[in-house]
Parts: C-alpha cells; structure tokens; sequence
C-alpha cells in the first residue's frame, strides 16, 4: 500500500525554479514552486534507513519547494508503479531512498525526461540521462563506531545483527571488527544473518541469541530498534545504526555511525532549480563531513572518545576507498 503526504511548510528559502532536467533553464517567477517527492522502502519513523533520508529530504522543504513521501514500498513492481505516479503528478525531483528501486527507476525515468531521479545505491552500469546516484562511506563510520564496541566490551564478545550476506555487507562487518580490535585485539565479533530487510522481532530475537552466547556489546546493520531493546533489556551495550537512539535505550547506548545527506539533497534541488539534473555519483564520507558518529553514551569514557577522534584523520585520508577492509578478518566468530 502507498501512502502520500505531502508537506509545505512556510519559510524563507532559496528562490526555487519548476523546470525540468534539461540543460537549458526555464523562466521562472517568484511564485513558482518545486515539486519534489521520495519513496523509502520503509516507514520514516521505524525504519532507520528511511528515516535517514527522511530527514535530509524534509530539510529542504520551504514556500518554494514541497515534499510528497510515499512510505512502505518494497522493491517490486509496487515501486515502479510509485515513481511513474510521482513523475506523472509533476514532481521534478524524485529520490528513490532504497538500492532495490535500481530496475524500477531505469524503467521509469526514461519515459520522464523533465524529471530528475536521485537513486540511493551504487552508480548505475549503464548510465541514464536524468539519474543521479547516493550512497555513503560506510566503512568509515562502522570503524569509528567499532572502535566504541571494542572497549566497552568486558567479555571480549561482541555480538553483530546483519541482513543477508554480501561483499558489501561483509567489509562493513570487517571495517567495524577492525575499529574493535584497534581498541581490543583480542575481541571477537559474532555475526548473525537475519535474512530479512526489516523484522524487528527476528533482530531483537538474534541480538538476545549473540547475548545469550557471551556477547556484552550489540551492533547492528539492520534497520530496526530490535537490537537495541535486546542490549537494554538485558544488560548490554548498543551500537545503533544510521539515527541517533540514545533515548531509547538510556543505559545500554555507546552511538551509531550516521549518514548526513543534507548537503547532497540540497545541491541537488537547486541544481534541478536551475535548469540541470546532476547524474555523477556522490559519496557521503568523513572527508565531506557527511559521515559522523551519533552522540556518545555516558558509559563511553573520555578516553575513548579522544582515541576515536584521533582516528578520524587517518581514515579521512582514504576516502572513497575499502582497500583497508579488503578480505575478510575473520569467520562469523570474528
């Protein structure tokens, strides 16, 4: 099912043209207004991914530009038939949120050359006119965030709850196991693979099984608040993901890499306001400042927080690259 609101809010902003994705601007008149829309896989409260980009996005509402969201729409035919109605209804920016939308979107944006797509996920291989892509360094911020797991542990047992197996999910797993053992070399990192996209259930329910097994640390690349309840109700540490939870989980919160796409969705509108539709690539890393650490827990001495910001330098110094998580470091034991 799809759901969409669409948001004004009154507020001086940025003069902000209707116009397409052609190279050459429109007249535009102060009253005109940009329409712009985005579809998130998830709901943009529960869904930490979503939520994400749901703030970048909503950042950018104004008097000139208004947001429509459409919230749950999984990676079927279901998103295709979104952003042909998005594109349809006028929107002249549309930022389909989730990596799965990749054939929906090629299929779609051809048919809308005056509208400009944003796609969360890697570059397309074969480029399209009026798409753009995003994604994050997220090596970079599970090493940061490893790095608090690895000395909040007292068991040496760190427990990870991941989605499905990947290349892309394991140098994340091994970028964080890395950030660990540069504060504990001899701390392990015990993954468990859901096999789901979001189940709040089933992550708090593998976070609960790694606790059971000695892990006194949880992280997470799922998208839920499972893990973290799991941690809180039962004496661990949390290392959250994408969003800031602290409130949620007052004893057990350590922080969570986050991703701040503000900056990327606001060059992309006005660019799109002045008559163009960026199509590179963009990459949200430390180097840009778009890859930052959640604010820390009170258990997360000063100490750390200083050996943590020494780090930063180093890894902004590879930005864009994985080499230094290339191979795996070790078996789903760690």
């Amino acid at each position: 099912m799809k759901h969409f609101r669409i948001a004004t809010i009154t507020a001086a902003g940025i003069l902000l043209a209707s116009c397409g994705a052609s190279s050459t601007p429109t007249t535009t008149t102060a009253k005109d207004v940009l329409k712009t829309a985005a579809v998130f896989y998830g709901s943009t409260e529960d869904n930490s991914w979503s939520n994400v980009n749901n703030m970048a996005i909503s950042a950018q509402a104004s008097d000139v530009v208004t947001i429509s969201k459409s919230e749950s729409i999984t990676d079927d035919s279901n998103a295709e038939l979104t952003l042909e109605q998005l594109a349809a209804a006028g929107n002249k920016v549309v930022f389909a949120t989730w990596p799965g939308y990749a054939d929906a979107i090629q299929k779609v944006a051809p048919k809308y050359p005056k509208t400009c797509f944003q796609l969360a996920g890697a570059p397309l291989t074969t480029p399209v006119a009026n798409i753009g892509t995003y994604t994050a360094n997220f090596n970079e911020g599970r090493y940061l965030s490893g790095m608090a797991a690895g000395a909040a542990t007292k068991s040496g047992k760190i427990g990870f709850v991941a989605s499905f197996p990947s290349a892309e999910a394991v140098g994340e797993i091994n970028a964080f196991t890395l950030g660990v053992r540069m504060m504990n070399p001899e701390a392990i990192v015990q993954v468990t693979w859901t096999a789901t996209k979001f189940d709040e259930l089933m992550e708090q329910q593998a976070a609960e099984s790694l606790i059971r097994a000695g892990a006194d640390v949880i992280a997470q690349s799922t998208f839920s608040n499972g893990p973290g309840t799991a941690a809180e109700n039962n004496g661990a540490k949390w290392v959250g993901n994408n969003v800031n939870h602290a409130a949620m989980a007052p004893n057990g919160w350590l922080t969570a890499p986050t991703w701040m796409f503000g900056t990327y969705v606001g060059s992309v509108v006005s660019s799109v306001a002045r008559g163009s539709c960026p199509t590179d690539h963009y990459v949200a890393s430390l180097a840009n400042k778009a890859v930052e650490l959640a604010e820390f827990g009170p258990s997360v001495s000063e100490a750390t927080r200083a050996d943590i910001a020494k780090a930063i330098p180093d890894l902004t110094t590879i930005q864009g690259k994985t080499d230094f998580v290339d191979g795996v470091v070790g078996s789903a034991q760690g």
